[in-house]
């Protein structure tokens, strides 16, 4: 099995070195800054435990199953990509970790839980498997102008265009990004998935932590705040109690964003019955084109099924989840 190693070639294409590395660069600031990126390279990472180390050959497996379920090439993200941060030095706040793909990296903050670091190494493990791809703009000395990471697709812009178009900014660059929302959402509903696995849940590295989570869960279960929200959310896939009583745990992430995923999925599957046998076969165009970045026949399937331009539009709205989601349920 091939070790994944996302050379700057395969990101960037035939670029030339210097702009290459000015990409990178860019790209890096973006993502964690200038003083993460030295505390990675630092090795102020701390040594993965014995079992971290087999849950990172366990999530590559089911990485690599997925993959082949959309006949696409299998890869290896060695356990040295893997850096797993102490609480401490972690400098992306509440977030728990990140793809980088210009160091070739996952970066995690340490979690405490194997059930964590399964599902959330396996959620930047889709991650950086999802077609990456920068394009040239024609002109000499442009930088690219448009950036591909699974669904995502990000245009370019100058600044004159960007104050012409009145484009979002995002950092130090004008990018105009669509399908970001759905890209999060495919991506979480994959580790759903693999939490949901019946052979996961038997897994001597989850099997305590996962039963506790369940007994917690029907301790809990009916306990809402005054405000009618559950105490215990749905999503909760990890939880723990202390000596003291006090809870902690982890949710999925990206609720929202998987709202309106499945409720387009449903609605797919409504309107093209005679095309699709089972619900999650709908999801399975998603899925193939978020890894092999050919969006093609999911744009298709979407504008065929409600109206040329619904794709891009539904992209368009990915700044405000809110009217994203009424326009996805009014569809």
């Amino acid at each position: 099995m091939p070790e994944k190693n996302p050379s700057n070639e395969r990101m960037l294409g035939k670029m030339p070195e210097n702009e290459k590395q000015a990409v990178l660069r860019e790209m890096l600031e973006e993502f964690a800054g200038k003083d993460f990126e030295l505390k990675i390279l630092r090795g102020l990472a701390r040594e993965k435990t014995p079992d971290e180390m087999k849950i990172i050959d366990l999530v590559n497996e089911r990485s690599n199953e997925v993959l082949a379920k959309y006949e696409l090439p299998e890869s290896i993200v060695p356990p040295d990509n893997f850096c797993v941060i102490n609480k401490d030095d972690w400098r992306l706040g509440d977030k728990d970790a990140i793809s980088l793909p210009a160091l070739q990296t996952i970066a995690m903050r340490d979690f405490g839980s194997n059930t964590g670091f399964a599902a959330v190494g396996l959620h930047e493990l889709f991650h950086f498997k999802s077609l990456n791809t920068l394009q040239m703009a024609i002109g000499e000395g442009e930088m690219p102008s448009v950036y591909r990471a699974g669904l995502i697709v990000a245009n370019r812009f100058t600044e004159e265009e960007y104050f012409k178009n009145k484009y979002p900014k995002t950092g130090k660059r004008y990018v105009d990004r669509y399908f970001n929302n759905l890209n999060e959402a495919v991506t979480e509903e994959l580790v759903k998935r693999f939490i949901l696995d019946p052979v996961v849940r038997e897994n001597p590295l989850f099997k305590y932590e996962l039963e506790e989570t369940e007994r917690l869960k029907r301790e809990y279960g009916e306990v809402r705040y005054k405000s009618g929200e559950k105490f215990f959310p749905d999503d909760v896939y990890w939880a723990k109690e202390d000596a003291e009583g006090n809870l902690s745990g982890r949710i999925l992430t990206y609720p929202q964003e998987r709202r309106i995923l499945n409720a387009l999925i449903d609605r797919l599957f409504e309107i093209n019955k005679g095309q699709f046998k089972e619900r999650e076969q709908v999801f399975d165009v998603f899925a193939k084109a978020m890894f092999s970045g050919n969006i093609l026949p999911l744009g298709r399937l979407i504008d065929g099924s409600f109206g040329e331009g619904i794709f891009r539009k539904i992209g368009e709205l990915d700044d405000s989840l809110n009217q994203q989601e009424e326009f996805v349920n009014a569809l």
